[in-house]
């Protein structure tokens, strides 16, 4: 995917990272001309029902956070869990 012409912006979708977790992890790099590349990270962590497993957990997030250089940017839904706002949670 590349920005308009013009616009000395370019992306690009790295698909490195979403052999193990699917559809979970979107990973796309951005770079204007003369700056450096910011990595946008998209993640939906949730447990598959037919294991309980959490795809999102087996990635090397050190990896993903430290390669390229530049800036990073970490977003999505974390179904994260906790008793602090649901006591009824376990996990």
């Amino acid at each position: 995917m590349v920005a308009p012409k013009g616009r000395g912006l370019t992306t690009s979708e790295t698909t490195d990272w979403n052999k193990s977790a699917g559809d979970d992890l979107i990973v796309v790099h951005t770079k204007r001309k003369g700056e450096k590349l910011i990595r946008i990270v998209n993640i939906y962590d949730q447990r598959a029902t037919e294991t309980g497993e959490r795809p999102a957990r087996r990635l090397n997030w050190q990896k993903i956070m430290r390669q390229g250089g530049g800036g990073m940017v970490l977003a999505g839904d974390f179904n994260a869990h906790s008793q602090l706002w649901d006591p009824r949670c376990t996990e």
